[in-house]
């Protein structure tokens, strides 16, 4: 989870027990126990369907486990639930790209460059 730590972003959506759950989660991919943080990232999802941090969470990963296809759907949830969130066209893009899909990987990089420039 380490490269993806900066792209984690502090949560607040959610329940107060959502919330709880993405934290325990990150702790649990900080630690390396992919799947036990992904079984907390979902659970938060479950508790708060609206709460993209946990979607952005378990994109993450999945995209470290690589398991590409979820994190893109995942990426894909956060961007309906936040359509201006940078970072998660930015993890699709990098994904998509992992799996040659460049003129996705292209689109989506290029957009999170807009909206970054929008908020400097």
């Amino acid at each position: 989870m380490e490269e993806h730590n900066r792209r984690v972003p502090p949560t607040e959506q959610g329940t107060p027990q959502a919330v709880d759950a993405v934290e325990q989660g990150i702790r649990y991919a900080e630690d390396g126990a992919y799947d036990r943080a992904i079984e907390c990232f979902t659970m938060a999802i479950r508790l708060s369907p609206e709460c993209a941090d946990a979607y952005f969470a378990r994109a993450c990963t999945h995209d470290i486990k690589g398991e590409f296809d979820l994190a893109i759907d995942d990426c894909t949830n956060v961007i309906r639930l936040d359509p201006q969130r940078a970072t998660a066209y930015h993890l699709r893009g990098q994904v998509y790209g992992k799996t040659g899909q460049w003129a996705k990987a292209e689109r989506d990089v290029a957009k999170a460059r807009r909206f970054e420039a929008r908020q400097k």
